[in-house]
Protein backbone atom coordinates (compact mmCIF):
# COMPACT_ATOMS: atom_id res chain seq x y z
CA UNK A 1 0.00 0.00 0.00
CA UNK A 2 2.63 2.58 0.37
CA UNK A 3 4.31 2.36 -2.65
CA UNK A 4 0.74 2.75 -4.60
CA UNK A 5 0.24 5.75 -2.32
CA UNK A 6 3.46 7.29 -2.41
CA UNK A 7 3.25 6.57 -6.54
CA UNK A 8 -0.08 7.76 -6.58
CA UNK A 9 1.17 11.47 -5.02
CA UNK A 10 3.75 11.97 -7.22
CA UNK A 11 1.85 11.00 -10.12
CA UNK A 12 -0.49 13.54 -8.93
CA UNK A 13 2.26 16.39 -8.68
CA UNK A 14 3.61 15.25 -12.09
CA UNK A 15 6.96 14.52 -10.38
CA UNK A 16 8.50 12.22 -12.24
CA UNK A 17 12.03 12.12 -10.91
CA UNK A 18 11.46 10.19 -8.01
CA UNK A 19 11.19 6.54 -8.56
CA UNK A 20 9.73 4.24 -5.53
CA UNK A 21 9.80 0.32 -5.31
CA UNK A 22 9.14 -2.03 -2.70
CA UNK A 23 10.89 -5.04 -1.52
CA UNK A 24 9.70 -6.83 1.38
CA UNK A 25 11.55 -9.13 4.22
CA UNK A 26 9.54 -12.13 4.15
CA UNK A 27 10.32 -13.69 1.29
CA UNK A 28 7.26 -13.81 -0.92
CA UNK A 29 8.23 -13.14 -5.12
CA UNK A 30 5.98 -12.04 -7.77
CA UNK A 31 2.56 -12.10 -5.29
CA UNK A 32 -0.37 -10.22 -6.22
CA UNK A 33 -1.16 -7.53 -3.36
CA UNK A 34 -4.07 -8.93 -1.10
CA UNK A 35 -7.71 -8.15 -2.01
CA UNK A 36 -8.25 -6.06 0.90
CA UNK A 37 -5.12 -3.99 0.27
CA UNK A 38 -6.28 -3.58 -3.35
CA UNK A 39 -10.18 -2.95 -1.92
CA UNK A 40 -8.86 -0.25 0.68
CA UNK A 41 -6.47 1.68 -1.90
CA UNK A 42 -9.05 1.07 -5.12
CA UNK A 43 -11.86 3.15 -2.68
CA UNK A 44 -9.18 5.89 -2.24
CA UNK A 45 -8.63 5.97 -5.99
CA UNK A 46 -5.15 4.11 -5.92
CA UNK A 47 -5.07 1.44 -8.19
CA UNK A 48 -2.38 -1.31 -6.79
CA UNK A 49 -3.93 -4.04 -9.17
CA UNK A 50 -0.62 -4.19 -10.69
CA UNK A 51 1.54 -4.46 -7.97
CA UNK A 52 4.16 -7.77 -7.38
CA UNK A 53 6.19 -8.70 -4.45
CA UNK A 54 9.43 -8.58 -4.65
CA UNK A 55 12.10 -9.91 -2.63
CA UNK A 56 15.09 -7.99 -1.26
CA UNK A 57 17.65 -7.42 -3.75
CA UNK A 58 21.09 -6.57 -1.73
CA UNK A 59 21.95 -4.18 -5.09
CA UNK A 60 19.14 -2.41 -4.94
CA UNK A 61 19.25 -1.38 -1.51
CA UNK A 62 22.43 -0.62 -1.53
CA UNK A 63 22.29 1.95 -4.20
CA UNK A 64 18.89 3.39 -3.28
CA UNK A 65 18.74 6.82 -1.57
CA UNK A 66 16.43 6.15 1.01
CA UNK A 67 14.89 3.32 2.30
CA UNK A 68 11.06 3.60 4.51
CA UNK A 69 10.18 0.80 6.25
CA UNK A 70 7.12 0.13 8.41
CA UNK A 71 8.01 -1.66 11.71
CA UNK A 72 11.02 -1.91 13.65
CA UNK A 73 11.67 -5.31 13.17
CA UNK A 74 11.90 -4.09 9.23
CA UNK A 75 14.89 -1.82 10.25
CA UNK A 76 16.60 -4.22 12.64
CA UNK A 77 16.52 -6.99 9.85
CA UNK A 78 18.08 -4.65 7.13
CA UNK A 79 20.53 -3.94 9.35
CA UNK A 80 21.64 -7.32 10.58
CA UNK A 81 21.89 -8.41 7.00
CA UNK A 82 22.67 -4.86 5.58
CA UNK A 83 24.69 -2.85 7.48
CA UNK A 84 25.86 -0.15 4.90
CA UNK A 85 21.92 0.78 4.79
CA UNK A 86 21.93 1.77 8.56
CA UNK A 87 22.25 5.35 7.46
CA UNK A 88 19.76 5.87 4.76
CA UNK A 89 16.95 3.61 6.82
CA UNK A 90 14.03 4.63 8.42
CA UNK A 91 10.29 4.32 9.93
CA UNK A 92 8.34 5.78 7.62
CA UNK A 93 6.48 7.36 10.06
CA UNK A 94 9.52 8.50 12.08
CA UNK A 95 11.60 10.32 8.81
CA UNK A 96 13.69 12.17 9.06
CA UNK A 97 14.40 11.38 12.44
CA UNK A 98 14.84 8.29 14.13
CA UNK A 99 12.02 6.39 15.52
CA UNK A 100 11.16 4.06 17.73
CA UNK A 101 8.11 1.28 18.53
CA UNK A 102 5.94 3.72 18.88
CA UNK A 103 6.90 4.80 14.71
CA UNK A 104 5.17 1.70 13.77
CA UNK A 105 3.15 0.98 10.97
CA UNK A 106 1.65 -2.10 11.71
CA UNK A 107 1.38 -4.63 8.36
CA UNK A 108 -2.14 -5.39 8.11
CA UNK A 109 -1.44 -9.09 6.66
CA UNK A 110 -4.33 -11.33 7.86
CA UNK A 111 -6.30 -8.75 9.58
CA UNK A 112 -10.04 -7.46 8.93
CA UNK A 113 -10.95 -4.64 6.33
CA UNK A 114 -10.66 -2.23 9.39
CA UNK A 115 -7.11 -3.02 9.95
CA UNK A 116 -5.96 -2.57 6.50
CA UNK A 117 -8.00 1.17 6.45
CA UNK A 118 -6.00 1.84 9.89
CA UNK A 119 -3.04 0.62 8.17
CA UNK A 120 -3.60 2.54 4.56
CA UNK A 121 -4.43 6.03 7.27
CA UNK A 122 -1.55 5.69 8.61
CA UNK A 123 0.41 5.49 5.72
CA UNK A 124 -1.38 8.09 4.20
CA UNK A 125 -0.98 10.30 7.16
CA UNK A 126 2.90 9.57 7.37
CA UNK A 127 3.47 10.15 3.23
CA UNK A 128 1.59 13.71 3.84
CA UNK A 129 3.74 14.53 6.17
CA UNK A 130 7.28 14.01 4.54
CA UNK A 131 5.97 14.57 1.29
CA UNK A 132 7.22 18.27 1.33
CA UNK A 133 10.19 17.08 2.55
CA UNK A 134 11.12 14.26 -0.08
CA UNK A 135 10.82 16.98 -2.80
CA UNK A 136 13.31 19.22 -1.40
CA UNK A 137 15.41 16.18 -0.72
CA UNK A 138 15.57 14.96 -4.08
CA UNK A 139 15.11 18.10 -6.17
CA UNK A 140 18.36 17.79 -7.65
CA UNK A 141 18.37 13.99 -8.84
Amino acid sequence: MAEGVLRNKLIKNSISHIQVSSMGTDGLKNAEASSLSLQVCLEKGIDISNHRSRRLVPDELIKSSLILVMEVVHYEYLYSFFPVVKEKCYLLKAWPSGGTSKHNIKDPMGGTKNVYKKAFKEIDKSIERIFPQLLQKFQND
